[in-house]
């Protein structure tokens, strides 16, 4: 039931929203220092960052050593080692994506500095252990779980990879993932250190950044997402999106209102919503959106894909008037939803209206923005189903365009054209399907043929 039109959107509205709460906690907690000369950790390579690099290097050399200097002096302060691991942290910039040295020019200059600063934070929580000492180390091994996640969204893209290899994966690395394990340790125990709100903030931040991260990377792609739906790692993402809701609550209840805060927490409730749809936990989903509805920022307008995709279960439960309602309200209260009238066009075909069907179709078409192909094949099918020929003709024109490689579309058109009695047009449609059959021999893939399977 979904247009292209409306998942690209809605893909875009979700990444957007999760890279929003992503940043809303990365603003919060890390310091970006622009380094000299306009270099930064994606330019220290280039030729003209190698005067400020150097100095760089040297500066980051110096403190090292200064470091070890106080430490063989004071093997028992804590506060020595944490700063070692500190500048250890800050050289991560100057290194190429994933490495684990800080190399230039086929010179090493500092080798794994992600150890050396996890023993470093380790030694200093040892010695005494600080609120601090615990967030610092947690995003090391936060850092490197990332790192080594960043592929995932592509696993499906290699057509030879089992169903079973995906989920020996996805345990490596969102299930039993030793990093990932790690730092969500650390951050509960600088909470669990804080005295207060203030001071348990940054860890606070980042556990609800880390789980988001897992949350979303479960959930992001969507043959994942139904893979995975009745295991283990669909409780996982769900009990992570919990987590992302209540740390929206918490962090409500102990700050001044803000309104910025309260739609990154209706959007928690959205993405739960929606994964669990994914994972096909329905009841999750719809208890999910309901509770999203309840918070909704006053005036304004009604999320388009919390009703869409509520509009969505109820259909496939067969419960079309409430289907119908959740749409036609979208609709009818944010001019961004007119794009659901494809989707109430769908409800109403599965009920039996082709009339209402055509209806909503048509409010589309006769808009003439954005993608209307697959909505053209639609109402196109059903012109043929109440025998409206050149209605018909003319909307399998339309979806045709200058030419295809599905077969199935010169085979409608050439039905309509007989019913129309054009022989001549629907023999000549024939010979082109058979010829597309043909022509899909030279090309890779096979779906050409996806928008008649709705």
């Amino acid at each position: 039931m979904k247009t292209k039109d409306f998942v690209w959107q809605f893909r875009q509205n979700r990444l957007l929203m999760f890279f929003a709460s992503t940043l809303f906690v990365l603003f919060s907690v890390l310091q970006t220092t622009a380094q000299p000369g306009g270099c930064y950790n994606d330019t220290w390579r280039h030729e003209y960052c190698r005067e400020q690099r150097n100095a760089l290097l040297e500066k980051y050399g110096l403190e090292i050593e200064n470091l070890d200097r106080q430490i063989a002096h004071e093997p028992n302060n804590a506060a020595n080692y944490y700063q070692r691991g500190q500048v250890y942290s800050a050289m991560m910039s100057l290194r190429v994506s994933g490495a684990r040295d800080v190399e230039f020019d086929g010179k090493v200059y500092f080798a794994d500095i992600d150890t050396k600063a996890i023993e470093d934070y380790a030694r200093a929580i040892q010695l005494a252990p600080k609120v601090e000492y615990f967030v610092e180390r947690g995003k090391i091994y936060m850092s490197q779980w990332q790192r080594g996640t960043s592929n995932f969204q592509y696993v499906r893209r290699d057509e030879k990879t089992t169903d079973e290899e995906i989920r020996q994966t996805i345990d490596k690395l969102f299930i039993y993932n030793e990093d990932f394990q790690a730092a969500e340790r650390d951050f509960l125990k600088a909470i669990e250190l804080s005295s207060d709100y203030e001071r348990s903030k940054t860890a606070r931040e980042l556990l609800f950044s880390l789980r988001s991260w897992r949350a979303n990377s479960l959930d992001l792609n969507e043959s994942i997402a139904r893979l995975i739906g009745a295991g283990k790692p669909a409780d996982i993402a769900l009990a992570d999106l919990d987590h992302a809701i209540d740390f929206y609550r918490f962090y409500l209840a102990n700050n001044e209102p803000n309104d910025t805060v309260k739609r990154l927490f209706y959007g928690a409730w959205i993405r739960k919503g929606v994964a669990a749809k994914r994972f096909g936990r329905d009841d999750i989903a719809l208890d999910a959106f309901g509770e999203a509805e309840k918070v909704q920022v006053k005036n304004s307008f009604p999320d388009c894909a919390l009703y869409h995709n509520r509009a969505e279960i109820f259909s496939k439960r067969a419960n079309y008037e409430a289907a119908l309602k959740d749409v036609t309200f979208a609709i009818e209260n944010n001019p961004n939803c007119k794009r659901m009238s494809e989707l109430r066009g769908d409800i109403y075909l599965l009920k039996g209206d082709l009339t209402a069907a055509i209806d909503s179709y048509s409010t589309i078409l006769n808009d003439g923005n954005g993608y209307n192909r697959d909505i053209y094949w639609k109402r196109g099918k059903l012109y043929l189903e109440t025998s409206e020929a050149q209605k018909a003709i003319s909307d399998f024109t339309a979806g045709i365009g200058s030419s295809s490689l599905c077969e199935r579309d010169y085979e409608l058109r050439a039905r309509a054209f007989r019913l129309a009695g054009d022989m001549q047009a629907a023999e000549a449609d024939e010979e082109r399907a058979r010829q597309a059959v043909k022509n899909q021999k030279s090309y890779t893939g096979s779906e050409y043929c996806h928008y008649h399977k709705q």
